[in-house]
């Protein structure tokens, strides 16, 4: 399984939410599934700065 740190995360996640890309574009660009992107906007959208905690995925 790949693992990202937090500060991919919140690249992939900021693409969408700031820079109107689409989940399925950042997929693409970044090699991770769609539903995992999805889930890291969730998730930053409920913990903003203290989402992603940990050292990976």
């Amino acid at each position: 399984m790949k693992r990202f740190d937090k500060n991919f995360n919140i690249e992939a996640v900021l693409l969408v939410i700031e820079q109107g890309y689409s989940a399925s574009s950042v997929e693409k660009e970044f090699d991770i599934h769609e539903i995992t992107v999805q889930k890291y906007i969730k998730e930053y959208g409920i913990y903003s700065d203290d989402a992603f905690p940990g050292d990976g995925n």
